[in-house]
């Protein structure tokens, strides 16, 4: 059976949803790859031979950057349910779109979690902005990110894990079943 033609919210839908999804998870891995530099390799123990602008830089650049990731997700989050209520695909037909639902649908509280962390870094983050002493206001930047990075343990990582499973799913489109007519 051939897959019926697309309605346009469905188009814009799926636009937003790439769009939005490149904002979200690329923003997501290179935040991963500053905040991972600032600590001592397999630990939450801040390195301390890091020079203070350095430090300081790399806190910014993470606050910052949360602005565009919380915008990617409240993309992606808007245009996949659009998609959803819009698409002419059945889930009963389309096993991958139900496992792509319940794999994004599920970790929704734990994301909207991260963006209240997310949030109050940035708010943070303009609150000091122009202090030219970093050793005084540091401590609130690093227990916040501290805070963001082990308050639900491993969840995040397992999450992204799931996104990057539902893209894998899109793609290849798995337990599709055919209906005889």
């Amino acid at each position: 059976m051939e897959t019926p033609p697309a309605s346009r919210s469905v188009k814009f839908a799926l636009f937003f949803l790439v769009v939005g999804g490149v904002f979200w998870l690329g923003g997501t891995n290179i935040r991963a790859i500053i905040a991972f530099d600032l600590f001592e390799t397999g630990t939450l123990q801040y390195k301390t031979w890091l020079p203070p602008d350095a430090e300081r830089q790399c806190f910014h650049l993470i606050a910052y950057t949360a602005l565009y990731t919380i915008s990617g997700y409240l993309i992606v989050l808007a245009a996949f349910t659009v998609f959803l209520a819009k698409t002419e695909l059945r889930m009963r037909e389309n096993g991958w779109l139900l496992m792509c639902a319940i794999l994004f649908y599920m970790f929704v509280p734990v994301e909207l979690y991260q963006i209240v962390y997310d949030v109050r870094m940035v708010l943070q983050e303009r609150a000091v902005e122009g202090v030219i002493n970093w050793f005084s206001v540091r401590t609130e930047a690093q227990s916040l990110l501290k805070g963001r990075l082990a308050a639900l343990s491993g969840v995040p990582v397992i999450a992204l894990l799931c996104y990057y499973t539902c893209i894998t799913l899109a793609v290849w489109k798995p337990m599709k079943r055919k209906i005889k007519i």
